[in-house]
């Protein structure tokens, strides 16, 4: 997504009205960042956080 606020549109449109399962990690930082919503799951919590690990493990960061 070209900004936060059009993520957060479309991350909040997929879950609404597609219900579908999603996990959130801002790439831009030199490290991944989750930044989960009040209304998240706690599966969703559970995918940001390991997506986040994922991509840590694979730039070498942990």
């Amino acid at each position: 997504m070209p900004d936060i606020e059009a993520g957060n549109l479309f991350y909040k449109a997929i879950t609404l009205f597609g219900h579908a399962e999603t996990a959130a990690v801002l790439q831009g930082p030199s490290v991944p960042v989750v930044l989960p919503s009040r209304g998240d799951t706690v599966e969703s919590k559970l995918y940001s956080l390991a997506l986040a690990t994922l991509i840590s493990n694979s730039r070498g960061v942990i």
